[in-house]
């Protein structure tokens, strides 16, 4: 059976691999703001389950009954607000 391919998203210098997916250089460390996310990336984005995320209060767009998609920007927005200095 062949291994699922990695989509990669590039700009800016910055690659990103498919959700949850690690290279040798380690997992994904940032999208672009303007990246629009299924819950599996923002996931491993932030090293935590899917469950985990949808407890967040994560701004989201509902595409269906149980389609979800996250903007990057509003992940980086929330990590702003739950800063601890």
């Amino acid at each position: 059976m062949n291994a699922p391919r990695a989509l990669t998203i590039e700009h800016g210098g910055i690659v990103a691999k498919a959700p949850g997916e690690l290279d040798s250089d380690g997992p994904v460390l940032a999208y672009p703001a303007e990246a629009i996310l299924e819950i599996a990336h923002v996931a491993a984005w932030l090293r935590v389950s899917e469950r985990t995320v949808e407890r967040l209060d994560i701004p989201f767009a509902l595409l269906g009954k149980r389609t979800k998609r996250y903007l990057a920007k509003d992940v980086l927005e929330y990590l702003a607000k739950r800063r601890v200095a």
